[in-house]
């Protein structure tokens, strides 16, 4: 993915740490939650100051994603905001595969990735814009008042303006909104303390556990005849061999990597020969890690994630942000 430097103060900051979670009866009857849907797609900042600019959140060392080329119809429907100078919000961009009708990550990712014909694919995969916070409105910093005061803020600049710009809607009955997510197979919850500032109280709960981790480029090499007989070609070149597993980790509090599991199952063979590929070329390593959702079954006391499996990469993840939930 094409990365862009962006002066200081264009940089966003780390807002909004999500704590993810398991399903839990507890969180879900906390009175003063409130809960909001969960989506399929990436995190974004949209900064308005001079210009405008869509960026992702995928940060590392001062370098982030652009993606204000890449969603050229967003970026029309902003422009109709007349968002006034020192503007700052967070959204999440999704897309909706009309086959489904279900929003889907992999053509967010289609459409972050294209450096060609971009156009063509904002007519084919439209996207739409769901605010989750909001940062500053016209240089006034909200970031320390309470959610609804910051939303607030915001809102009579968008609301009723625009078909693809919206705020998230909330809940205060958590239990009716996890029981959607059952019956319509989303992705999970988002709870949250609207009583405190901007990058607290908030709670992740998915249908399912899955995480998010990184590879450094260590794998174990296949010794199945199938796998280990596999031919595939690297720059021209053939070669023979495909990893069992991927060796993968998190970050504790503390920063320091921690082996939270191997992962080996859940992989096509594309999948399998691409990132074989990318081994082979150096494109991972300590310095660019690969990250990728697995889905596990559990995890243990000491913070390792029992049975994963591969579920997909995720491109617009940095891998500063694969935290261990647990450990003892």
């Amino acid at each position: 993915m094409p990365q862009c430097c962006l002066p200081l103060e264009k940089r966003p900051k780390e807002y909004n740490f999500v704590e993810v979670l398991p399903a839990t009866d507890s969180i879900l009857d906390v009175q003063g939650l409130i809960f909001q849907r969960k989506f399929d797609g990436v995190s974004a900042e949209v900064i308005a100051e001079g210009d405008l600019r869509i960026v992702g959140k995928g940060i590392t060392k001062g370098r982030l994603s652009d993606y204000t080329s890449k969603f050229p119809e967003l970026v029309e429907d902003l422009k109709k905001l007349n968002l006034p100078d020192g503007t700052d919000f967070l959204p999440e961009i999704i897309v909706i595969d009309q086959e489904t009708g279900m929003e889907s990550l992999s053509l967010v990712q289609a459409r972050t990735g294209r450096e060609t014909n971009v156009s063509l694919y904002a007519k084919l995969y439209p996207a739409v814009m769901i605010i989750h916070d909001v940062v500053s409105v016209g240089s006034k910093d909200v970031s320390g008042e309470d959610y609804f005061t910051r939303t607030n803020a915001l809102k009579p600049l968008v609301s009723g303006k625009s078909n693809r710009i919206f705020f998230v809607g909330s809940s205060q009955d958590g239990r009716g909104e996890w029981e959607r997510v059952q019956k319509l197979r989303f992705e999970g919850v988002i709870a949250r303390d609207p009583r405190v500032p901007l990058g607290k109280g908030v709670w992740k709960l998915k249908r399912e556990l899955s995480e998010d981790v990184f590879c450094k480029g260590e794998y174990t090499p296949s010794i199945s005849d199938g796998l280990s007989s596999f031919e595939y070609e690297v720059g021209g070149k053939k070669r023979v061999g495909l990893f069992a597993n991927l060796v993968c980790y998190q970050l504790t509090r503390e920063g320091k990597e921690f082996h939270v599991c191997d992962v080996g199952g859940g992989f096509s063979m594309q999948d399998r020969v691409k990132i074989q590929q990318m081994l082979d070329l150096g494109l991972v390593s300590k310095e660019k890690p690969l990250v990728l959702e697995v889905k596990a079954n559990a995890r243990f006391e000491d913070g390792k994630l029992r049975h994963n499996t591969f579920i997909r990469l995720r491109d617009d993840k940095p891998w500063t942000q694969c935290i261990v939930k647990e450990v003892s």
